[in-house]
């Protein structure tokens, strides 16, 4: 099943606007949503468990990731129209994304999401060492 559903979308489009952008073929949507899925899980991968993130349905979702991945998609349909008809909601909500998964990739914000666990159970986790060069005077 598929991490987001039509009715999500009630909250960002009129179902007829969404509807027209598709010709009202549904696979357009399911492609893109599968074409965001991947970007999303590209900057997620390292610390968090996609494939439970994406399996969850229902209330189980990440309302803010859910929000993530519908800019996106709408990015993406709209993209389909003319250069002139992207609206700067759509094309900022992009932007606001995109910086948004660029943070949690850099482990500047941390999600209550599912973690990556290796063959023994324990969470992965990101772990920086080193320091400067030391001074000798």
């Amino acid at each position: 099943m598929a991490y987001l559903v039509l009715d999500d979308y009630k909250s960002d489009i009129k179902a007829s606007n969404l509807d027209a952008m598709v010709n009202s073929d549904v696979s357009v949507r399911t492609t893109a949503e599968d074409e965001a899925e991947s970007m999303i899980k590209t900057y997620l991968n390292q610390l968090y468990d996609t494939a439970t993130i994406f399996a969850q349905t229902g209330t189980d979702r990440h309302p803010h990731l859910m929000s993530i991945m519908k800019a996106i998609v709408l990015h993406k349909l709209h993209g389909r129209l003319p250069k002139r008809m992207m609206p700067d909601n759509i094309q900022a909500s992009y932007n606001e994304a995109v910086i948004w998964l660029e943070k949690v990739n850099d482990g500047k914000i941390s999600l209550e999401l599912p973690r990556k666990t290796d063959s023994d159970d324990k969470t992965i986790t990101r772990f920086r060492y080193g320091g400067n060069t030391p001074k000798t005077h």
